[in-house]
This record gives C-alpha cells, sequence and structure tokens, in this order.
C-alpha cells in the first residue's frame, strides 16, 4: 500500500495505482473510499472497464443497487460477449425487483455461457416468475459434475430440479429429483458418523 500511495503521490492522476488501491479498499470493506478511487479514475477515462467493475462491486456492498446497476449496464455495453458482466446486471435488476429485465440479461448470459452458478440463478428467478420450462432448462444446463460439487451443492441442485418438476406437473420426474436429494443426504450423514 505503501508504494501505491507513494505512485499516488507522484502522479495524483495514475489510473493503474488508484484502481489496485480502489481494489484493495474495496476488498478491505472501504467501498466508500474505493468508489472514490475509482471515480478519480473514471473522470480521467470513463471507459475504464477496472475502475466501473470495482465501483459496480463497492456499489453492491452497500447495497445501492442503482448505482450499481448503472456499472454493470455500462460494462455490458462496452463488452457485450462478457457473460460475467450480463449476470452481474441481471442481480441487479432483480435488486431492484425489475424482474423482466433481469430474466432479459440471465438470457443473454446464459447464450455467452452456462455456467452452473448463472444456471442456477437464472433458474431461481424463472421459477419464481412462473417460467418453469426455462427453468427446467436452465436447471438442466447446470447439472453438477458429482466430483465438483459438494454434498450440499447436490441436494440444493436436486430439491430445485423437483420443485420445478413439481410446478411442471411432471410428477414421477419430481419424485425422482427428490429421491436423488435423499440419496446424497444420506450418504451425507454416513460420512458424518
Amino acid at each position: 500500500r505503501e508504494h501505491l500511495l507513494q505512485a499516488l503521490h507522484n502522479d495524483p492522476q495514475h489510473a493503474e495505482a488508484h484502481n489496485i488501491l480502489a481494489s484493495i479498499l474495496w476488498g478491505n470493506g472501504n467501498s466508500a473510499e474505493a468508489i472514490e478511487h475509482c471515480n478519480t479514475v473514471l473522470s480521467q477515462d470513463s471507459n475504464d472497464t477496472s475502475a466501473m467493475t470495482i465501483a459496480a462491486n463497492a456499489w453492491e456492498h452497500l447495497n445501492r443497487w442503482e448505482e450499481a446497476k448503472f456499472y454493470w449496464d455500462r460494462l455490458c455495453q462496452l463488452e457485450p460477449d462478457c457473460f460475467q458482466w450480463h449476470a452481474r446486471l441481471a442481480t441487479a435488476y432483480e435488486h431492484l425487483n425489475l424482474l423482466d429485465r433481469a430474466c432479459a440479461e440471465y438470457r443473454s448470459a446464459l447464450r455467452l455461457d452456462a455456467h452452473p452458478d448463472l444456471c442456477r440463478s437464472a433458474a431461481r428467478l424463472f421459477y419464481r416468475i412462473g417460467e418453469y420450462d426455462e427453468a427446467l432448462q436452465a436447471l438442466s444446463q447446470a447439472q453438477p459434475a458429482a466430483q465438483e460439487t459438494t454434498q450440499k451443492e447436490l441436494i440444493q441442485y436436486y430439491l430445485e430440479l423437483g420443485d420445478v418438476y413439481m410446478a411442471l406437473d411432471r410428477l414421477e420426474d419430481a419424485w425422482g429429483a427428490y429421491e436423488c436429494a435423499l440419496e446424497h443426504g444420506e450418504t451425507a450423514l454416513v460420512h458424518l458418523r
């Protein structure tokens, strides 16, 4: 941190030093101070994606979703093929209760990458608003690999899958998903003993 402060003392507009310091501050929970450093960078270069990313995360940390949304939206405009920006914008829209926009951003993100965490987040929102077929499609893409997933994650996955099948009135499939959740739960209990 001392080197960064020295770099800023020598050049108060040093963008890289501001971004690194902002990242450290945000990581230590000093979101407001991190945002100040990001604003310094963005006043020089309004397209600095590092500063925007840190600022968006810091605003989220402060539960200031409108401000976070502004930066995630701007990042989506600058880098439209980045699924993470669309996913984060969807999360901001969810917190602002703009569910149609959140769904649209999840769909954009899913077209770019079917990352399992993204699929599960999208599925939860689709389920919440009654888009059960889309929820099932997203969960199908999110099927966890057993060797890469904790027991708790597997149980949660199968419970969510069972709930979607129930909403679709596919009772046999729902029962099968719930049985898988129980099997993984029993395995987890055996390992705990």
